[in-house]
C-alpha cells in the first residue's frame, strides 16, 4: 500500500467468549508522550456513557446496573490525518460492558444486549440472547497530540467500532494519494485498519476485513472500501520542493497535500505572487525561514505584492481543501526595489504657481463647496482621498477629474502607515488605488504625515511617490477663517504645496478661508495647478 506503509505487529490475543485483549505490538513512528493519551477523554463507542475520562489509560464506571470498562490499547499509528501538517495518532479503544450483578433485572440484560447489537456484535447460532458481558474494539484519532504537550489535551474524534473479538493486523494513517491519470484523481488522507473477527462471531470462515475512514471537520467517517482498494497502487503525494523564480509555474495539488516552493530574496526587494486555480479550496501561505508570516494560508488570499522584510529564504506553500485535485497557476516576480524619488511629479519649478491640496475627503457637503470655489477662480487642486469615502460617492472621481483636478491616495481608512506590516500597507494603499480607478495619480500622502524610509520604499515599489507639504494651514484645528487664509497667503512661494482638508470633520472654516485667500492671490498674479497630474 502507498503511504507510510502498513504497520504490522504480532499480537498476543486472548479471546474468552467475546473478550479481546490486544498487547505486545510494536508500531514505528514518532510516539507522542504516553500520558497525553493515557489521560485523555475518549468516546466509549456505546450510547451511555458516551465519553469517559481515562486515568492512566483506563476508566471503570457503573450506571443503571451495567459496568463499563474502557481501556486504551495498542497498536497505534502516526501521520497527518487532517491535512494540517501536524502528526496525528490513531489508537484502539477497548470497551467491555457487563452486568454489575448477575441478578440484575431483565431490563439491564436487554440494555446490555442492545449495546452489543448497536456496536456490531453478531450472535452465533445457539448463543444466549442475554450474554453476561460484551467486549468490542473501536478506533479513534487523537489530533495534534504533540501540540497538546504544553498543558493542553489532544482533540479526540468519534469512535468507529471494529466489532467484538477483533484481531487487528495493521493500522495506518495513509496520506493523500494522486492517481496518475488524466485528469488526475485524488483521495484524501485516510485511516486504514486491517482486522479479522473470530469464528464465534461469524456465520462463515474468518476472513480479513478492512475499515477505511477519512477525517473531515474533526469527524471520522467510514469510506467505501472499494474506493480505497482502487487507489492502493497510486503514488502518495509527497511535498515537492520546487525552486521559484520570476515567471509562471503550473501544477496540481491533491486533498491534504502541499506543494512547497522556495526562493531567496534580499531585504527590500519586490515580491509579487499571484495564484489562480481551477478548483475552490486552494490555500496559499508565504513565510520566511525565520518564521515571519507574510501571508497566512487561513486568510484565503491568493496573492501577495510587497517587499521582503529580510534577506533570507522564503517558502510558498500551495495546499488544498478540495477533495478533487486542484490545478493551479502561479505567477511570480522578484525584482530589485525601485528608486525612491524625492521629486514630486508636476511640481512647479518657477513662476507664480501654488499647489493646493485637500486631505480626508470627499465629504458630502464641504468637498462640493470647495470645488465650486476652485472653479470660480480657475484653480486646479489635488485631492488626497480616503478610499472608504470614495465608495460611498459613486461618480465623484469622474466629475472631479473632468473638472481638471487630480485625485490621489491617502489610504483606505486613514490609518497611520509607518511601521505597519507589509500586508496592511498593501491593503490600505491598494484598495484605495482600486477605489479611485485607473486614473488614480501615482502619489501617496501618508495620514498624519507619518513617514519613514521603509514607507517611502514600499510606496516606490508600488510606483507611488510620497508627497507631504510645505505649508500647513492648520485648518484641522478649526481656527478662524481669517487665520487659515493668512497662512495660505503668507505661504505663497513658487512651487509650494499647501495642506488643507475637505473631510474628516467640520470644514466650513476652510471653505470660508478659500473665499478670502483666492481672490487676493489671483489679484497678485498667482495661479493654482495640481501636483501628481
Amino acid at each position: 500500500m502507498a503511504g507510510t506503509g502498513l504497520r504490522r505487529c504480532s499480537a498476543t490475543l486472548a479471546i474468552v467468549a467475546t473478550l479481546v485483549a490486544v498487547t505486545a505490538c510494536d508500531f514505528s513512528g514518532p510516539a507522542p508522550r504516553a500520558e497525553l493519551l493515557a489521560n485523555a477523554t475518549v468516546p466509549t463507542g456505546v450510547v451511555s456513557p458516551h465519553l469517559v475520562r481515562l486515568h492512566h489509560g483506563r476508566d471503570i464506571a457503573t450506571s443503571k446496573g451495567i459496568t463499563t470498562e474502557t481501556t486504551l490499547l495498542h497498536p497505534r499509528a502516526h501521520g497527518d490525518a487532517d491535512g494540517d501538517g501536524v502528526s496525528d495518532t490513531a489508537a484502539l479503544v477497548q470497551t467491555r460492558a457487563r452486568l454489575a450483578d448477575s441478578r440484575q433485572p431483565s431490563q439491564a440484560r436487554h440494555a446490555l444486549r442492545d449495546t452489543s447489537q448497536h456496536n456490531g456484535q453478531r450472535e452465533s447460532p445457539g448463543a444466549p440472547t442475554s450474554a453476561p458481558s460484551v467486549t468490542f474494539v473501536s478506533v479513534v484519532i487523537f489530533r495534534n497530540v504533540n501540540g497538546a504537550a504544553n498543558g493542553g489535551t489532544p482533540t479526540v474524534t468519534n469512535a468507529l467500532p471494529l466489532g467484538p473479538g477483533a484481531r487487528v493486523h495493521g493500522i495506518d494513517i495513509v496520506p493523500a494519494e494522486l492517481r496518475r491519470h488524466s485528469p488526475p484523481r485524488a483521495t484524501p488522507a485516510r485511516l486504514v485498519v486491517d482486522y479479522t473477527l473470530p469464528e464465534a462471531a461469524l456465520t462463515q470462515q474468518p476472513h480479513r476485513q478492512r475499515l477505511t475512514a477519512k477525517l473531515t471537520g474533526g469527524v471520522l467517517a467510514l469510506m467505501d472500501n472499494a474506493v480505497a482498494t482502487e487507489v492502493d497502487t497510486a503514488a502518495a503525494v509527497k511535498p515537492t520542493q520546487l525552486t521559484l523564480a520570476s515567471g509562471t509555474d503550473t501544477g496540481v495539488v491533491a486533498y491534504g497535500a502541499t506543494q512547497h516552493y522556495e526562493f531567496t530574496v534580499n531585504a527590500g526587494h519586490r515580491v509579487a505572487l499571484d495564484a489562480t486555480s481551477s478548483q475552490p479550496g486552494v490555500r496559499i501561505g508565504l513565510q520566511g525561514a525565520d518564521g515571519t508570516v507574510l501571508m497566512a494560508a487561513e486568510s484565503g488570499e491568493h496573492s501577495f505584492h510587497g517587499t521582503a522584510p529580510k534577506s533570507q529564504r522564503y517558502r510558498l506553500d500551495v495546499s488544498s481543501d478540495n477533495e478533487r485535485p486542484a490545478r493551479y497557476t502561479l505567477k511570480a516576480m522578484m525584482a530589485k526595489p525601485r528608486p525612491v524619488s524625492a521629486a514630486v511629479p508636476g511640481r512647479a519649478g518657477g513662476g507664480k504657481v501654488l499647489h493646493l491640496t485637500f486631505d480626508d475627503g470627499p465629504h458630502i457637503h464641504f468637498t462640493d463647496r470647495i470645488l465650486e470655489i476652485l472653479a470660480k477662480y480657475s484653480a486646479k487642486a489635488t485631492f488626497f482621498v480616503v478610499g472608504k469615502n470614495i465608495v460611498t460617492r459613486p461618480g465623484w472621481v469622474e466629475r472631479t477629474l473632468a473638472a481638471g483636478h487630480v485625485v490621489s491616495n491617502h489610504s483606505y481608512t486613514h490609518r497611520k502607515l509607518a511601521g505597519v506590516s507589509q500586508q496592511t500597507f498593501d491593503d490600505e494603499v491598494g484598495r484605495t488605488q482600486l477605489a479611485i480607478g485607473p486614473r488614480a495619480a501615482a502619489c501617496l500622502r501618508p495620514p498624519y504625515g507619518a513617514v519613514d524610509a521603509q514607507l517611502r520604499q514600499r510606496a516606490a515599489n508600488l510606483g507611488l511617490t510620497t508627497v507631504l507639504w510645505d505649508v500647513d494651514t492648520r485648518d484641522w484645528r478649526r481656527e478662524p477663517p481669517e487665520e487659515i487664509a493668512k497662512r495660505i497667503i503668507d505661504g505663497a512661494q513658487s512651487g509650494n504645496i499647501v495642506l488643507m482638508h475637505d473631510g474628516g470633520g467640520d470644514r466650513s472654516n476652510t471653505v470660508q478661508a478659500l473665499e478670502i485667500a483666492l481672490p487676493k492671490l489671483v489679484g497678485q498674479g498667482w495661479s493654482f495647478a495640481p501636483v501628481c497630474g
